[in-house]
């Protein structure tokens, strides 16, 4: 007969070990990060400065055995910089940084405009690019609360927007470094910024669900 207490005893040490490798493992990987991002840098000057994101250097994430690296370039040919990662130990994911910012903004866009469109069921099809943001500091009573609790948030990820449509009318011409490092800038942390007004939105549309259940 298996003992609860000892079962439970096992678990919590195997969870614990689990936790300590998975925090080796995320050293290991930051660290060779790291070494990868100055080897870029002193191979190909182009490549400006290279940052690090994801589960290895972001702690609010969490990191897997099979978790990558990683890293994005201000500029250059992304095949050209990808032979001097080959010979990382961990697998590494490199991007242009514009398209790291160009996606994120994509990720918005794309949750306020589920929003509006089930709440609202009204969307300009010639300005809702622009109004999007400024739309989810609105309170509708009736409709739903405000998604987006602070307008620095909102002007933050309308920035986000703005260099977006710069990104995509991008053709022979290439992104401005001092700007493209403004817009970095201006990004580093609105996950954080954001996330307590999206955690009281899925609170009160859990509570929505909760009364229509009850309702039926």
């Amino acid at each position: 007969m298996v003992d609860p207490i000892e079962a439970a005893r096992r678990i919590a040490i195997e969870t614990a070990r689990e936790i300590e490798e998975l925090d080796l493992l995320r050293r290991r990987a930051r660290e060779a990060g790291s070494e990868m991002a100055r080897r870029l840098c002193a191979a190909y000057p182009e490549a400006g400065r290279v940052r690090g994101f994801g589960s290895v250097f972001e702690g609010w994430r969490s990191s897997r055995r099979d978790s990558d690296i990683d890293l994005a370039v201000e500029s250059g040919n992304v095949l050209e910089l990808m032979r001097v990662t080959d010979v990382s130990e961990f697998p590494i994911d490199l991007m242009v940084l514009g398209s790291c910012l160009h996606g994120l903004y994509n990720a918005f866009e794309a949750y306020f405009l589920r929003v509006a469109k089930f709440f609202e069921n009204n969307v300009d099809r010639e300005t809702w690019h622009r109004d999007l943001p400024d739309r989810m500091l609105l309170d509708l009573p009736g409709m739903r609360p405000a998604l987006i609790g602070d307008r620095k948030i909102a002007e933050r990820i309308d920035e986000l927007r703005r260099f977006r449509h710069l990104f995509r009318n991008l053709y022979k011409t290439r992104l401005n470094a001092v700007k493209l490092r403004l817009v970095d800038e201006n990004a580093s942390g609105i996950y954080e910024a954001f996330l307590p007004s999206h955690r009281a939105f899925r609170h009160w549309l859990a509570e929505l669900g909760d009364h229509v259940g009850e309702s039926e």
